[in-house]
């Protein structure tokens, strides 16, 4: 339940940004310039949102700034369903297992959930919408291995202050 008396300021030493481009750029400075053979500048980096619609939103216009015209490259002559389904060839469990595997989709941005245990060295959090669930504020601050480079995407006009959410 969001609490409107619970307002948080976030600290100071985080970036503030009024654009997605401006925060994309802050997260990935040479993204326009990036070649296939820097692979730590890619992986060391990602920016948070609550939606997947917001989510693929952000890789839209990230892939976008990505020099070159794009090229799809399919691997399979049709495609029936999505995902591929995998079973084990043995088995000496009494039931079955079936795994589903998705297509792989390069990702500059990722939901919050998705983002819970790992550490990174670069975060941007989009906070267009505020945070909906316990914890997420603090999954997105306490994740990125240093304070200073944090940088947030607020809406137009808003402050460093957010809602905390709280459970009574």
């Amino acid at each position: 339940m969001s609490n409107p008396t619970k307002i948080v300021q976030l600290p100071s030493i985080i970036q503030n940004w009024q654009s997605l481009e401006d925060l994309i750029f802050s997260i990935y400075p040479r993204l326009n310039e990036v070649c296939s053979r820097d692979n730590e500048f890619l992986t060391e980096r990602t920016i948070l949102s609550t939606h997947n619609e917001d989510v693929k939103a952000i890789n839209t216009v990230a892939l976008n700034m990505l020099p070159g015209e794009p090229i799809v490259l399919l691997a399979a002559d049709k495609l029936e369903e999505e995902g591929i389904f995998m079973r084990p060839s043995s088995s000496e469990m009494p039931f079955l297992i079936t795994r589903r595997q998705f297509p792989i989709r390069m990702t500059f941005a990722m939901t919050i959930n998705k983002f819970q245990g790992q550490s990174i060295k670069y975060v941007g959090i989009d906070m267009t919408i505020a945070v909906f669930s316990h914890g997420h504020l603090y999954v997105t601050l306490s994740r990125c291995t240093s304070a200073n480079i944090i940088n947030v995407l607020f809406p137009p006009n808003a402050s460093n202050y957010t809602t905390n959410l709280v459970y009574p």
